[in-house]
Order: C-alpha cells, then sequence, then structure tokens
C-alpha cells in the first residue's frame, strides 16, 4: 500500500489499525457476557438447546430443509452403519413469498407441498431456518422476521416447526418430530459430522459471506438466561455477533449504514460482509476522486454505484484480474487502478481484522484449544471467506497474531454440504 492511500484510509478511519485488538476484544467480551445474562446487549446470544454431542442414527433417513436466501432446498440424509454420509432426492425452488407477499398460513403450506414428496422417504425433520427463529427447549422456534428478500404477512410470532408439520398432515399421516435450526448453527454441526474422526475441543461455526454470523459451545452453567438448572451440559450458542455494535467505525462505514434499510443494525457485518464491502469501497473511491488521488481525471457514472453491476464479486474480479473487472477498470488509467487496487486492498484487510475479532472473541470465550493434541475446529463457510480475493489470507494472518499468544491451537476446516449435514445430525436430536 502506498503511503498517500494509508493515509487516506486513517484519515476516514478505514484502516486496519483503526481497530484495536485488546480493547475491541474486550467490548465482545462483555456483551458476550451481557447476552448470556439476557442483560442489554448488541450480541443476541440465542440458545439453539443444541449440543454436539448427538448420537447419530445409523439406517434412519430423515427429510431435510434449508430456506434461507431466496432459495428453499430439501433433501433426504441419512448416515450408514459405517458413518458414510448420503443425501439423496436433492430439490431446489423459490423461497415460498420470494415473487408476491403471501401469509404465513400459506408459507407454511407451500413448504409443507413441497416437502410432500419426501413424505415417505423420510422420517423426522430437520428445517435450518435462517431468518431469525428464537429456540425452544423443545428444538423448535418462534420466527421473530422473516428475510428482506422474502415477504410473508403475519409469520412474527409463529411456532416454525409445528406450523410445519401441521401444513405436512394434508399430505402425510405419518407423527415426525423436527427441530428448527440457524444456519449458523447448521454450519457447526456440519462441521462436526466432516469432521468427527479428528480430536477436537470445541467447535465454532462461522459464517461470512452476504451477511456474517458465529456460533460456538457454551457451557449451560453460563447462561444466566436460562433458568438455572434447567438445561445441563453445553449448548450451541447462535451469537448474531453481526449485530455487534461497538468497534471503531469509519466514515465511509457510516455512509453506508445510514443509506441501508435498516440503518444502526448489524454494524459489524456492514463492516465486513459481502454485501457491503462492495459499497464502503465505492464510497472510498469516490472520496478518493474528490480528496485528488488519481493522477489523472476520473468520472464515475451511475453504473459506477449499481450495486447490480459492481457488487463485491465484481471487485472480486477486478482485484483478481479476472476480465469480469473491467466495469470497473475502465474508469481508471494504468497507474491509477493501481491506486483503487491499494484501496481496496486497505478494506478488505480490515474487513478480515474485523472477521477475525469477531471469531476469536468466541475461541476466548469457550475456554478450549489450549492443548495442540485438540484444538478448537474454526468450521467456516461462506463466498466472502473462500471466494473474495485475499480474504481468508488476512483473516488467518489476524487470527493467528489474537489466538497465539494466548495459546489457544485452532484448525480451520470446512467441506460441502455444511447446512444439510447439519441439519441431518441436528434431525437426530431427538434421542429416545
Amino acid at each position: 500500500m502506498n503511503d498517500r492511500v494509508d493515509s487516506f484510509l486513517r484519515k476516514y478511519v478505514q484502516h486496519a489499525d483503526d481497530i484495536d485488538i485488546d480493547a475491541s476484544l474486550q467490548l465482545l467480551a462483555k456483551d458476550i457476557q451481557a447476552g448470556l445474562n439476557r442483560e442489554q446487549s448488541s450480541i443476541y446470544m440465542i440458545p439453539s438447546f443444541l449440543t454436539t454431542d448427538v448420537k447419530v442414527k445409523a439406517g434412519v433417513r430423515n427429510i431435510l430443509i434449508d430456506a434461507g436466501g431466496t432459495n428453499l432446498r430439501i433433501c433426504t440424509g441419512s448416515v450408514d452403519s459405517n458413518g458414510k454420509v448420503t443425501l439423496d432426492d436433492y430439490y431446489k425452488t423459490h423461497m415460498p413469498g420470494i415473487r408476491k407477499e403471501i401469509t404465513a398460513d400459506e408459507f407454511y403450506r407451500q413448504v409443507a407441498k413441497s416437502i410432500s414428496p419426501l413424505a415417505d422417504k423420510g422420517k423426522d425433520i430437520g428445517f435450518c431456518y435462517s431468518y431469525g427463529a428464537v429456540m425452544m427447549p423443545t428444538l423448535d422456534g418462534i420466527s421473530y422476521q422473516s428475510a428482506k428478500e422474502v415477504k410473508v404477512k403475519g409469520i412474527k410470532g409463529t411456532m416454525v416447526g409445528a406450523s410445519t408439520l401441521n401444513a405436512l398432515r394434508k399430505y402425510s399421516a405419518t407423527e415426525r418430530r423436527i427441530v428448527i435450526l440457524n444456519d449458523t448453527v447448521a454450519t457447526l454441526l456440519g462441521g462436526k459430522m466432516c469432521l468427527r474422526d479428528a480430536d477436537y475441543s470445541t467447535y465454532i461455526g462461522y459464517i461470512i459471506g452476504t451477511g456474517t454470523n458465529v456460533s460456538y459451545v457454551e457451557d449451560c452453567t453460563n447462561i444466566k438466561r436460562l433458568p438455572q438448572g434447567s438445561v445441563k451440559g453445553k449448548m450451541i450458542i447462535n451469537t448474531e455477533v453481526g449485530n455487534f455494535d461497538k468497534l471503531n467505525r469509519g466514515t465511509f462505514d457510516r455512509i453506508v449504514d445510514s443509506q441501508s434499510e435498516q440503518p444502526n443494525s448489524q454494524l459489524a457485518e456492514k463492516m465486513c460482509s459481502g454485501r457491503y464491502l462492495s459499497l464502503i469501497i465505492k464510497q472510498a473511491i469516490n472520496q478518493a476522486v474528490i480528496d485528488g488521488l488519481f493522477s489523472g481525471r476520473v468520472e464515475l457514472d451511475k453504473d459506477f454505484f449499481d450495486a447490480s453491476i459492481t457488487d463485491t464479486a465484481v471487485w472480486n474480479k477486478y482485484m483478481s484480474g479476472d476480465r469480469g473487472g473491467k466495469a470497473i477498470a475502465k474508469y481508471f488509467g494504468i497507474a491509477d487502478n493501481l491506486v483503487v487496487k491499494d484501496i481496496v486492498t486497505g478494506i478488505i484487510d480490515r474487513a478480515a481484522k474485523v472477521g477475525a475479532l469477531l471469531v476469536s472473541a468466541f475461541a476466548i470465550k469457550s475456554n478450549c484449544g489450549y492443548s495442540q493434541d485438540s484444538p478448537i475446529a474454526i468450521v467456516a463457510e461462506g463466498t466472502t471467506f473462500y471466494r473474495l480475493y485475499s480474504f481468508r489470507q488476512r483473516f488467518e494472518h489476524y487470527l493467528s497474531l489474537i489466538l497465539q499468544p494466548k495459546g489457544i491451537y485452532y484448525k480451520i476446516g470446512g467441506g460441502q454440504e455444511l447446512n444439510m449435514l447439519g441439519t441431518l445430525l441436528a434431525s437426530m436430536s431427538h434421542n429416545d
């Protein structure tokens, strides 16, 4: 990074160095504990009532649902006596409510209709519901919101599992049990399925794609929001840490937040996730033009600011030298493209530092990983982590910088179909 770009990012508080590691970890720890205590906190710390210690039922085939973003994915899953997982009958369709607003009853009717062809092929149901639900000890969940892409009137306050089973009775009289879980919890459990032959002290689920979130395993005695003694052992927590609001934000962060659909929410997510990084970058480039950082004349038209033309995926292509990045490169001369790439590199570097801080806070809170023989498994999922130019490399640099001095050992892992694998494991949580 050249000195002018370095000074520019510092001027607008968008440099990675503007985020103090020790101070940020202290603020995270305070909000984490407050969330566990059900005190005022920007980190919700939602109990999942699920554990990683699930007895896998060999030969049992269950129905799996993954509802997230704009797609509803459905399949059946089973584990044989040798531990081999099989996913069959794969089917994908649009999420109910994606094309037009529908009622909650219609939402559940459409979900039930979509899974009805599998009614005779699977027994119990695992439902990865990624739109926000407060989990219950019964492993059902009360919906408290739907994603902005999905318009479902009256879904808030409905019991997701019970409503799905009720709607499914039109197609099948079989008595079933259903388990609801969040996608980050599913990622963690999916990692347990993929990595179960290794000796890990605990698991952390980390999603960094369009949005970001972390799940981890907590001792139930530390979850003060639950009646003491009501639940024993350990439990996976869906932290919703993307809402953390105490990191040192810069000028462009604040602009992007103010222009978002829900200002003053998901502030940490808006500093590092794929949905917002391109917006921060474009604000930075625009300011760089105003500040005279470029040697030539630069004119940014409406296409440059159009999210459908220059989103984070296009910025990734630009940084990687892919032809798809020409939509950005055309605005700048050869020398000025180097300046742009320095700015983008600096913003990605800071995003990776934010991600590493969010994960590290829960690695520290888990009080695990202090032996090289039993490290923490950090199960990573998401396009930003695996595809965004230099993100993973920089994330791993900061993670090591934070955790290594604390004597915490970890390994980053992943796998294919983590959501479905985790949902399959969760569906077996009603052990007889």
